[in-house]
């Protein structure tokens, strides 16, 4: 028997500041990165990936589970295993666009098939089957699955605010 290497995870890391802290959870405002967007290796970069899940959510802010137990105006480092990243934006993308295919096609087949109906009719009913199909992959990825919040790790509390 030989060793083998596992892959190693590639965690991307964001630094923030806390901006709120409600009960268990803060909400963090991530710093920009000034350089993400003029780089020629954006749309491969896990820096700048990861920077573009940070900036979402309300008004910009991260919700994390607040296990350091920081406070307001706290300097904070975020984690997120990139693969973690990979699957929310499957969850978030791919299952609604999925649906989209799926209930198209199906809509389209039943039209022709089960109705008999015109070519036209049958479009129509391709239209609604995509947004139908949208709106349950929607739908399911927003009830059955929880995306993995980011980790957060407190700086130092001498660094103070970020300009």
């Amino acid at each position: 028997m030989h060793d083998t290497e596992l892959p190693q995870q590639k965690i991307l890391t964001e630094h923030g500041r806390v901006v709120s802290v409600d009960h268990d959870f803060a909400y963090v405002q991530v710093e920009a990165q000034g350089g993400c967007n003029g780089c020629a290796s954006a749309s491969s970069c896990g820096t700048s990936a990861l920077s573009g899940y940070f900036k979402g959510g309300a008004r910009g802010l991260i919700k994390v589970k607040n296990s350091v137990n920081a406070g307001q105006d706290d300097r904070v480092l975020l984690k997120l295993d990139q693969s973690q990243l990979v699957k929310q934006a499957f969850m978030a993308y791919g299952i609604p666009l999925l649906g989209l295919f799926f209930f198209a096609l199906l809509f389209q087949w039943v039209g022709g098939t089960v109705f008999e109906l015109s070519p036209s009719l049958q479009n129509i009913l391709a239209i609604i089957g995509g947004f139908t199909g949208v709106g349950l992959g929607w739908l399911f990825t927003y009830k059955r699955y929880q995306p993995v919040l980011p980790e957060i790790t407190l700086l130092n509390r001498e660094e103070g605010a970020l300009e």
